[in-house]
């Protein structure tokens, strides 16, 4: 787990398989060196590659050269508006472009400022007992490690009729793409939305 990693350093964090990178103030990865206009857009073009657990060459002279194959990478950023909306400005059309953006799941909670009376904490969490316990019960699981070294998670298949509903809703943002649809000027974003559901 790390909180402040370049792409660099997750490439070469690969010999774990899966990495995350989270982070409760996400400034400091979007106002990192490498996110700087000379190389923002390979970093992103690595993160995509992480994300997607595609193989991904590195060649170099001065080091040795590797492949990453396999590797899994979670981003989880907390961030405040102001933050995004400078790394956005600062990074142009890339973050969308790239498809960076499409490969999160965004959640923006409306503020509760004004509303947050004190409350004493209560004695038990029997929820986040349960959470903890499942959580737990998940990392303690084997690594699927195959015969070459490279993480094969199981590969879950749908229903039939989980299949069926998942086709109509392709389907249906599909045909918000195109231009004058409801999700045109979101298609980057949109069209990741049946993948991410499934």
């Amino acid at each position: 787990m790390y909180a402040d990693v370049t792409p660099e350093a997750l490439r070469r964090a690969t010999k774990w398989r899966s990495c995350d990178a989270v982070s409760a103030e996400a400034g400091i990865v979007f106002g990192s060196h490498c996110m700087g206009k000379d190389s923002v857009m390979r970093n992103l073009a690595t993160l995509n590659q992480l994300w997607d657990g595609t193989n991904l060459t590195i060649d170099r002279r001065a080091s040795e050269s590797f492949t990453v194959k396999g590797a899994r990478l979670t981003v989880a950023l907390q961030v405040q508006e102001a933050t995004l909306r400078e790394f956005f400005s600062k990074s142009g059309a890339l973050a969308r472009g790239t498809g960076f953006l499409s490969r999160f799941l965004v959640a923006w909670s409306a503020s509760t400022q004004g509303y947050r009376q004190f409350a004493e904490a209560p004695a038990n969490w029997p929820s986040l007992v349960v959470f903890n316990q499942r959580v737990a019960a998940i990392l303690d699981q084997p690594e699927p490690i195959d015969d070459d070294g490279v993480l094969s998670p199981a590969m879950l298949s749908l229903s039939p009729e989980a299949k069926r509903s998942w086709v109509v809703f392709h389907d249906a943002i599909e045909g918000q793409l195109a231009r004058g649809g409801g999700l045109y000027d979101v298609r980057d974003v949109a069209s990741k939305t049946a993948d991410n559901a499934v």
